[in-house]
């Protein structure tokens, strides 16, 4: 299952409804960033989903949306409000230089951490603060065919947004 730039605008657009403000400069950059983030999914999409594979993918989403700049340019887009601007900067270098670097580590040890908590793999793939995945998907997960790809197609939030 792809992951394409086209199911991402149309998953974000979902989530975001209809009070989105848009301009000719927002959808230029925003469709440039959409491309970047499938870019960067494919290769998880063909991974069974686990706690790690989630995690990667979500990285990679933040190492695009942050490290890369989108996430300014997007705002930059949207708004000449300085203040604005300034404090999406701001967040994405506390991002890139402060919480990105503590979470590549973290995924290396996730599978030891859940057993050390006692968390099950499904207990965390159900999860809202886990991997928020809902009901369809965990029946898949439970089949053992759950790649990310098809988890992007039954919840595209569970991997490139906060909310599900």
């Amino acid at each position: 299952m792809a992951i394409t730039a086209e199911g991402i605008r149309v998953a974000f657009m979902t989530c975001a409804g209809s009070e989105t403000q848009t301009n000719e400069e927002h959808t230029r950059v925003f469709g440039q960033y959409t491309q970047a983030l499938a870019q960067a999914l494919q290769p998880h999409a063909p991974n069974l989903v686990t706690p790690r594979t989630i995690v990667s993918a979500r990285l990679a989403v933040s190492h695009v949306t942050y490290a890369e700049g989108w996430h300014v340019q997007i705002i930059d887009a949207l708004t000449e409000e300085e203040g604005l601007r300034e404090q999406a900067r701001r967040k994405q270098h506390e991002i890139t230089h402060s919480i990105l670097p503590r979470l590549r580590p973290a995924l290396e040890r996730i599978d030891a951490d859940l057993e050390r908590e006692g968390t099950s793999h499904a207990t965390w793939l159900a999860h809202p603060q886990g991997g928020k995945l809902h009901e369809q998907a965990m029946a898949a997960w439970r089949r053992g065919t759950l790649t990310i790809g098809e988890l992007f197609k039954l919840q595209p939030m569970a991997i490139i947004g906060t909310r599900s």
